[in-house]
């Protein structure tokens, strides 16, 4: 019987919650590029928590909802195991909806009008609840849901350092190519109910495509061209098995955020902030080990 802090831990996919660190730090990198407003410490740390305490509250939704689905499908999660109970779950995911939520608003008013605050808490919010509730009936739906959710989480990081929207077409053009990629992530982990070993070209195109977007997008492309197709090509690695391990290139994907956001930190010229932002992939790592998670 694992622990209840192990369960709570793989209950909201702890180490996941990290990425949403990256989303920020390259939605700050891309709104400096256009207004130079730095945010202040108080603001950029409530928005950090407000985007990885609604990530936490997406994932404890989903196996929330999934309970009885899960029985069969994935006995060893912390609900079907018995290792947390539905009340506690029910609890969690409510108390991390709360927080998250207000969290987020404070942070982005800092900088943001209210309106602009509130309605992009409410934007997030929502997507993250569509995605785990009817929109997944839509296989296509639910992959746009996924992909909106991770474009409003760097546009959070926008928000605080451009709140007017300064440079409308790079600030809109980075959480626009980010949400591309997640749907495309989304689309391939569709793959993974097909049986056969066939390799569709048009999704993994798309999705290595989507590596090169802050090379052509941002005013520094080099770097972000060489390592956008790095990326690429470890995360598509998987797929060249037979058959195709299409959960692993989606548990690349995943963990590998943290990477593309680095990449755009380069494409606007933030060094600094692409190196933490790149560094968060080995601690992700590492904390899926800890906690032994499985799948993404």
């Amino acid at each position: 019987m694992m622990s209840r802090s192990l369960a709570l831990a793989r209950f909201v996919r702890l180490p996941n919650t990290l990425t949403t660190t990256g989303d920020l730090l390259a939605g700050i990198a891309v709104g400096l590029a256009a207004s130079g407003q730095i945010p202040s410490w108080p603001a950029a740390m409530a928005t950090g928590l407000g985007l990885a305490m609604l990530y936490a509250f997406g994932m404890a939704l989903n196996d929330t909802l999934d309970h009885e689905k899960d029985l069969t499908a994935h006995p060893e999660r912390p609900l079907p195991s018995g290792a947390l109970s539905h009340r506690a779950a029910v609890r969690t995911t409510l108390l991390l909806a709360g927080i998250g939520a207000s969290a987020l608003a404070y942070g982005l008013s800092r900088h943001a009008s209210a309106t602009v605050a509130l309605l992009l808490t409410l934007a997030l919010g929502s997507a993250i609840a569509l995605y785990d509730g009817p929109a997944r009936r839509w296989r296509g739906l639910g992959c746009l849901t996924m992909g909106a959710c991770r474009g409003l989480s760097m546009s959070s990081g926008v928000v605080l350092t451009n709140p007017d929207f300064a440079a409308p077409t790079l600030v809109l053009a980075a959480p626009l190519a980010y949400a591309l990629l997640i749907t495309m992530v989304t689309t391939v982990s569709l793959l993974e109910d097909r049986p056969s070993q066939e390799r569709p070209f048009a999704p993994l195109f798309g999705l290595g495509l989507c590596y090169l977007a802050p090379a052509l997008l941002g005013p520094y492309p080099l770097l972000a061209a060489v390592g956008g197709f790095a990326l690429a090509a470890f995360v598509l690695a998987p797929a060249r098995h037979t058959p195709p391990r299409w959960g692993l290139v989606v548990r690349n994907g995943v963990f590998t955020t943290v990477i593309y956001d680095a990449l755009w930190c380069l494409s606007v010229g933030r060094l600094g902030l692409a190196v933490i932002s790149a560094s968060l992939f080995l601690v992700i790592r590492g904390l899926a080990k800890l906690i032994a998670q499985r799948g993404s």
